[in-house]
This record gives C-alpha cells, structure tokens and sequence, in this order.
C-alpha cells in the first residue's frame, strides 16, 4: 500500500519547470529525421556492421536493411522477393562502392553455400 501511495504521490506532484523544459527540443537541436553523413568513417562502420550482421546468422535482407545502407536497398528488395542472387545483386554492380561486393556475393560457390546453409535449416 505504501508503495501504491508513493507513486500516487509521484504522478500527481508538480514538476519543477526547469524539468517539463528539459523534455522540449530546443532550437540548437538537430532536427529528428536528419540525414547521416556518408564519410569514409561512416561507410567503413556499416560494412564492419553489416559483416558483423551476416556472421551472426542474420540474412542478408534483413542485415542490409538493419545497416541501412542505401546504395543496397534495392538488393534487399529484390532477394526478399526471392530474386536469384545473381538477378538482385545486378543494380549494385553499377556502383563503384558496391561493386566489389556484389561481384563476391554473385559468385556460384556462394550462391551454393547459401543453399547448403538453407537447406541444413529446413
């Protein structure tokens, strides 16, 4: 009972106005939706996240998606609608900073590890 009345007290109680303020964005804050930057930092960072992804099991949709890396988004359409990887990796192939990548990932032995990988779950 002590406890209920507590925290009775709690949300009833008026706030310090410097708190209720605290809780307001200000105009010196970054807007919410702002674009990230795409520097070599930032793009060296999400192929670490997105490696770090792919190790732990995630599949590559979802881990492209999670990443958030733009220039990829549309290979995760396409291979969540079940596109061949050499169909889905194509669009990256036309960007220098995905090409290496979709080169890799188009390649039979992996297509076939996927597969191996895919059945052993079933």
């Amino acid at each position: 009972m002590t406890f209920f009345l507590l925290a009775l007290a709690v949300l009833v109680a008026p706030m310090p106005r410097r708190a209720i303020d605290r809780l307001r964005p200000r105009a010196h804050d970054p807007p919410p939706n702002a674009t990230r930057s795409s520097g070599p930092f930032e793009r060296a960072a999400a192929w670490d996240l997105l490696a770090a992804c792919l190790k732990a099991g995630l599949p590559v949709p979802t881990a492209i998606q999670a990443v958030g890396i733009r220039e990829l988004s549309q290979v995760a359409d396409l291979l969540r609608l079940g596109a061949d990887p050499v169909t889905a990796w194509a669009p990256a192939l036309d960007q220098p900073a995905t090409a290496t990548l979709a080169r890799a990932a188009r390649r039979p032995r992996v297509r076939s590890s996927a597969r191996q990988a895919d059945r052993r779950a079933r």
